[in-house]
């Protein structure tokens, strides 16, 4: 485990076993227009400090364990996403209890596996939600 600290918060995570189970070729990622995009758009697109802490948290930020798109609006797309990686944090350190859906920003949440790709089931694990606005790169057209 190593410790990582954002904003306050101090995290401890296994970096390379979240790497190893994001690695695993069965690990589930959706082929849904809205979450081909997403893959598309997101590592072009993402603050450089938001991603140096999700590659730091050994996630693959291509592999979200779930994409929700909220509608195009500005010839963007919203979405909120939710990644796992092993580890946890002291709640002590954390006063952020929900995300701010008017910025871009992300939130933690301690042991939730709802949508936790299979393979992450014997660990303790934490969930990272990401608010985010991506343009739409797909040759096919965005549906409402």
């Amino acid at each position: 485990m190593k410790k990582i600290i954002d904003n306050g918060l101090i995290i401890d995570v296994d970096d390379i076993l979240t790497r190893k189970l994001h690695a695993n070729p069965d690990y589930y990622v959706c082929q849904c227009s809205y979450c081909r995009n997403f893959c598309l758009t997101i590592k072009r697109n993402i603050s450089k400090d938001l991603l140096k802490l999700i590659e730091d948290l050994g996630i693959d930020i291509q592999k979200p364990s779930e994409a929700v798109e909220f509608g195009m609006k500005n010839k963007m797309v919203h979405y909120i996403v939710d990644y796992h990686f092993v580890g946890g944090y002291d709640i002590s350190t954390y006063s952020k209890n929900e995300l701010n859906t008017e910025t871009l920003d992300y939130a933690f949440f301690k042991n939730d596996k709802s949508l936790a790709d299979k393979s992450f089931d014997p660990y303790d694990i934490v969930a990272l939600r990401v608010n985010v606005h991506l343009p739409w790169n797909l040759k096919e057209d965005y549906e409402v």
